[in-house]
């Protein structure tokens, strides 16, 4: 199980990512691409389930497209998360396997009833210092860029809730106009 954090920040994408590169991140990838949420939850129980209960009854699939390939790899995968005693996502693990074909994935989701339930669609921008990444992405429907930055080699053994405070003062350290918000659920803010 990992950690990582999502902050929101306030700035244009251009600022964002000249701060990061001046801090010593060079960009390496961009991704574009949509997830579509599909669950077991009847339709009429969806709007007042926990995000917990929606996470864990839920598989995504992925569609997306890397910088430079115009082909789109396609992933059927589920998230487990864990939570503290406030919300915080403090730990995720992440099931996926590869997929060929995404619209049959959709027929077979439609025959046994699961309901798609949200589809976020996304921009990220992938940028790496030593071993810490950070993706910054922006989510159609929604104010802001997002920053997530996951767990490192040097801080793998910390417990998930000190894990979860050096990503979030790290985030805080780099000058950025974020959020206080160190844990945004992405697909349940825009839902």
């Amino acid at each position: 199980m990992q950690t990582e954090i999502t902050v929101q920040v306030y700035d244009e994408i251009k600022n964002i990512i000249s701060k990061l590169e001046t801090l010593g991140f060079e960009k390496y990838n961009y991704l574009s691409g949509e997830d579509c949420y599909y669950t077991s939850i009847k339709t009429e129980e969806i709007k007042n389930s926990l995000y917990k209960d929606l996470m864990d009854s839920s598989v995504i699939l992925r569609s997306f497209t890397m910088q430079g390939r115009e082909e789109k790899t396609n992933l059927l995968l589920h998230k487990t998360k864990l939570l503290d005693e406030v919300g915080n996502v403090i730990g995720e693990t992440k099931t996926q396997v590869k997929i060929d074909n995404q619209d049959n994935a959709k027929i077979i989701f439609d025959k046994i009833n699961l309901k798609n339930w949200i589809t976020l669609k996304q921009q990220n921008t992938f940028l790496k210092n030593g071993e810490i990444t950070i993706i910054v992405g922006k989510v159609d429907g929604l104010e802001g860029y997002f920053i997530e930055i996951e767990e490192y080699d040097l801080i793998k053994e910390k417990t998930h809730e000190e894990k979860f405070e050096i990503l979030s003062d790290y985030v805080r350290s780099l000058g950025l106009k974020t959020g206080t918000y160190f844990s945004c659920k992405k697909v349940y803010m825009l839902y």
